[in-house]
């Protein structure tokens, strides 16, 4: 591939689903593969990132994650733990996955879970500390399964001469964190009084402030210690996609005041 195409990877999985029958590879067998494979990378010249173990089943992940970490030599060439949805989710499970990211210095990921929406990002970022996220697909042909979560965006192909893309329902939503909240940026603590309004806030890499929130209800809601500027806020609901309100702006110390009409999600960014 670098011969080839000038390519490098960013990183690479050592095997997809380990836990499932089809794959049946034991966590010692996942540690040792990392171990070996990283080892003759180093001696080729590259520089190893392993995400794993990306299992089916997200309370399956500590374990083999401790398994990594009880190796000698396997977990240096890991940088991301990554796990999927099928099974054996819990607030405690994400929990779990997030205090060994902490304890061993590296970030976390959920890497698939076809039907996930902004219930589930919100909770993996919340309790997983997660630094990368996905359903299954960017696009996928619509093949007669519906607006099914696997892909942010449909392909339908009934007309081959005349196909047409149309956003999923859950990406309407989605949008609200990906489109606002950049790559590299910094999470930091957000908290609400109020259950039905549930924020995380961001830091870009260009020091401009992030919210979302997500409403269980429509409402008004005030949102505090915000830098002064200029912000923007958009919304999503059942029934309305990507609304603009009228930008506001803050001095030192103001407090931002907002409404959404109904249950969605908001976003409030710095210009």
């Amino acid at each position: 591939m670098q011969s080839t195409y000038g390519l490098t990877p960013d990183s690479w999985e050592i095997v997809l689903e380990p836990d499932t029958p089809a794959a049946s590879w034991s966590a010692d067998q996942v540690a040792m593969a990392i171990k070996a494979a990283g080892e003759r990378l180093v001696a080729s010249g590259f520089t190893p990132n392993f995400v794993a173990p990306s299992t089916t089943s997200a309370s399956t992940a500590p374990g083999y994650i401790d398994q990594i970490a009880a190796t000698p030599g396997s977990m240096q060439y890991v940088k991301e733990f990554s796990y999927h949805r099928y099974a054996g989710v819990s607030q405690s499970v994400l929990q779990s996955i997030a205090d060994r990211a902490i304890l061993f210095g590296k970030r976390t990921s959920m890497l698939e879970w076809i039907g996930a929406d902004q219930h589930t990002l919100h909770d993996d970022i919340k309790f997983g500390r997660i630094s990368a996220w996905q359903q299954y697909t960017l696009a996928f042909i619509e093949a007669g399964q519906g607006d099914n979560g696997a892909q942010y965006y449909q392909i339908h192909d009934q007309n081959p001469a005349n196909p047409s893309i149309s956003l999923g329902t859950r990406s309407k939503y989605l949008r609200h964190y990906f489109r606002f909240v950049r790559a590299g940026a910094q999470r930091i603590e957000a908290i609400s009084g109020n259950g039905n309004f549930d924020p995380v806030a961001f830091i870009n890499t260009d020091g401009k402030f992030v919210v979302v929130v997500k409403a269980q209800v429509g409402g008004t809601f005030r949102v505090r210690n915000l830098p002064n500027g200029v912000y923007g806020i958009k919304y999503s609901t059942g029934s309305t996609y990507d609304v603009g309100l009228a930008d506001v702006s803050l001095a030192i110390g103001q407090v931002l005041t907002t409404t959404i009409p109904a249950s969605g999600v908001m976003t409030i960014y710095r210009k």
